[in-house]
């Protein structure tokens, strides 16, 4: 048994004589005399050590790791997930399948090399594609060939046969 609320929408008089607090309530939220509350998050309290957390930037210091310094020293549990999202997005940490470049070691002459082999091989392919480039009308047979002249002279003869 499911109980449903109905809520009407107050009346256009009763807006108009609020509309004055609420102007004034809205000034007073601008100039930062009141704070409206609303629930906070463990990012809102991540957000207050972010300076602290930056530190952590670039330094492959494990995510769990972090947290258990926040847990010990702060009393404050936050999820893994919750931490490396908010150093993500938030202070710029690089996420983990994040394309690095990579150091190649070789000479310079098996990198010329590669990049040929590479070049090569797309060429192959661009050839094995070419197929697919041939204008539809050279792959169709030619329509004069399958279609036979009409000659109205000899079908007025073969008419006689029916007779």
């Amino acid at each position: 048994m499911s109980k449903t609320t109905t809520h009407s929408l107050p009346s256009n008089e009763s807006i108009q004589q609020k509309s004055q607090q609420l102007a004034a309530r809205a000034e007073r939220v601008i100039s930062g005399q009141e704070v409206i509350s609303h629930k906070e998050t463990v990012r809102d309290k991540l957000t207050l050590i972010r300076h602290i957390l930056v530190v952590f930037k670039g330094k492959h210091v494990p995510y769990s790791t972090i947290q258990q310094l926040i847990k010990d020293e702060l009393d404050l549990s936050v999820s893994d997930f919750t931490l490396r999202k908010f150093c993500q997005d938030e202070l710029g940490f690089p996420k983990r399948f994040q394309n690095k470049p990579q150091v190649n070691n070789t000479s310079n002459t098996s990198s010329i090399q590669s990049i040929k082999d590479a070049h090569n091989s797309d060429e192959k392919k661009i050839n094995e594609l070419e197929i697919f480039d041939t204008d539809i009308e050279d792959l169709m047979p030619n329509e004069t060939a399958l279609i036979q002249p009409f000659d109205a002279k000899s079908a007025l003869s073969d008419l006689s046969d029916f007779d």
